[in-house]
């Protein structure tokens, strides 16, 4: 530390000192560490409840009024680099806030009482993580989107710098459980249990900036939706991956408490910067309805990668094919689904094709579509089938009483295994497309039927 750290180290002990001796002196009682968290807060066991906050003593009033108090004052507004932030919006484009001079003193004060250990290390541990946020240069800038029924062993799986799927940390959930992304256990919405906590994480550093005239709005906007790009695109790559119902209900984006535990004596809720963005859907749920095992997680890693790489007029079509895939399962009709897996299908089979659709589509499938479950000409059939009600759901018509392929037994099964069809497709021109193999136009797909047919 130089000079003038060292000046406010000693400001603020000389000032915490007197606060404690004050506090005990006049038989004000410390507080209890849960009396000082605001709101929501973690028990153990993947428990949440909300308490009320205790009023901060009136003896502070006093405290202020000391020379210790104005010591601390002193010491901020001679420091070089924290000089100029006091009194000033500073964040970045997305969490600002006034960095209020007056309560610096008591944030050291009050993150004693949440840490353990006698009063030195607790005093040097507070005071050091508030001089590297009072100085800090860049801030971090997390992204959250919780994953419905998405149970895994796998702690963390990193999908790429930056970008994960991970458990939940209790400062994450209590931010989804303040911003309404998590649903409360209770009819008075003050406890919570939360046994599923993954969710795909996007973590940032973004350059501090001072006063309101610096912020760059526009980089802000662009970021976020260069990020809800990517939450969108790995949630139908997690669909693509295996069957199971998975998504998100939204998007929470909050500048994580840089320090000890969030506290209504030292913590501006606004400096949190949250931003929501909701998604029509169900909250969350505890139920499991998507395994996510450590194999599955390489071949999540080697699909988002292989996917990533395609670029290009000449993969639009098998981009769309995995976004119309994708939206398929948010769909909680079975017209609707059917909808967006045919048009998914003709994407992926027919691309640019006006003609012919329906038999090219379902005679591609079953030529290119490896299934165990199917032989080529029950595929066939299926394929046809799923057109066949696409049509009749697009001209106005309804499902009920639909002819379903014989060994169907109901609309569910006949849903599933058009779904299943398209997976095994859609993995399977991707490899293809990695390896420059792309089927993207009628003679390509022309020249690979006649080749399948012929046995080459």
């Amino acid at each position: 530390m130089d000079h003038h750290d060292i000046a406010l180290r000693t400001a603020f002990d000389t000032y915490a000192r007197r606060a404690f001796s004050a506090l005990v002196s006049r038989e004000h009682p410390l507080p209890q560490p849960e009396s000082l968290l605001p709101g929501w807060q973690a028990i153990g066991n993947d428990h949440f409840v909300f308490r009320n906050v205790a009023a901060p003593s009136p003896l502070l009033d006093d405290l202020h009024e000391s020379d210790e108090y104005k010591a601390c004052i002193s010491a901020l507004q001679n420091h070089p680099r924290i000089a100029p932030r006091l009194d000033q919006p500073v964040g970045t484009p997305w969490a600002q806030s006034v960095l209020d001079t007056s309560t610096l003193p008591d944030r050291v004060l009050w993150s004693l009482l949440l840490r353990s250990g006698e009063y030195d290390e607790r005093f040097d541990a507070a005071f050091h993580d508030l001089l590297t946020w009072l100085t800090r240069d860049t801030e971090p800038y997390v992204h959250v989107a919780p994953l419905l029924g998405l149970d895994s062993d796998t702690a963390v799986i990193e999908i790429e710098p930056g970008v994960e799927i991970a458990k939940m940390t209790d400062q994450e959930v209590i931010a989804c459980l303040t911003n309404g992304l998590i649903s409360t256990s209770d009819a008075q919405g003050r406890s919570a249990h939360v046994p599923l906590r993954h969710a795909i994480r996007i973590r940032e550093e973004w350059p501090i900036v001072v006063g309101v005239s610096a912020i760059d709005v526009d980089a802000g906007f662009q970021d976020a939706e260069r990020n809800a790009a990517r939450i969108e695109q790995l949630v139908h790559i997690l669909r693509l991956l295996k069957d199971g119902a998975v998504g998100v209900v939204g998007t929470l984006s909050f500048v994580p408490i840089p320090y000890g535990v969030p506290s209504a004596f030292y913590v501006n809720h606004l400096s949190l910067g949250y931003h929501v963005s909701r998604l029509a859907g169900p909250l969350y749920h505890p139920v499991a309805t998507y395994r996510l095992e450590k194999p599955d997680a390489d071949e999540l890693i080697a699909l988002w990668r292989d996917n990533r790489g395609l670029s290009g007029d000449q993969h639009q079509f098998l981009r769309t094919a995995l976004q119309r895939f994708g939206f398929a399962a948010d769909r909680p009709r079975p017209d609707d689904q059917i909808l967006d897996l045919m048009i998914s299908a003709e994407a992926l089979f027919t691309p640019g094709t006006t003609t012919e659709v329906t038999y090219k589509t379902a005679l591609r499938a079953a030529l290119f579509v490896d299934t165990p479950d199917h032989r080529p000409r029950e595929t066939f059939i299926l394929m046809k089938k799923g057109y066949g009600a696409r049509s009749k759901v697009a001209h106005g018509g309804s499902l009920e009483g639909f002819a379903l392929p014989e060994g169907i037994d109901d609309m569910t099964e006949f849903i599933g295994a058009i779904r299943d069809c398209l997976r095994r497709g859609i993995k399977t021109m991707i490899a293809r497309a990695v390896a420059a193999q792309t089927l993207n136009d009628d003679p390509s797909w022309d020249k690979f039927v006649f080749n399948a047919c012929s046995g080459q």
